[in-house]
C-alpha cells in the first residue's frame, strides 16, 4: 500500500507541472528541486535521477512543449 501511495504522490506531484494554476505548478516544481521526492521514489521504485532530471528539462519549457514533455515522463513511469 505504501509503495502505491509514495508512488501517486510523485506522480501527482509531475501532472502538478502542468497545472493551470501558477501556485501549483511552482509548488511542485519546488518539491523536485528540494528533493521532496527522493525518499518517495526510493520507497515505490522509481529512479529518482531519472525523474529529477526530467522535471529540470520540463521546468525550462512552457505550453505544448511542457505538457508533451509531462507526458512522456508519465508514459515512462507506467511502463515501469
Amino acid at each position: 500500500m505504501t509503495k502505491s501511495l509514495d508512488a501517486s504522490i510523485v506522480i501527482q506531484a509531475i501532472k502538478d507541472l502542468v497545472n493551470d494554476k501558477k501556485s501549483e505548478r511552482l509548488a511542485a516544481l519546488q518539491f523536485f528541486l528540494a528533493n521532496g521526492h527522493r525518499d518517495l521514489c526510493e520507497r515505490a521504485g522509481l529512479n529518482q535521477e531519472e525523474i529529477t532530471n526530467s522535471v529540470k528539462e520540463i521546468s525550462k519549457h512552457d505550453g505544448v512543449r511542457r505538457d508533451k514533455l509531462v507526458k512522456d515522463l508519465l508514459d515512462d513511469l507506467s511502463k515501469n
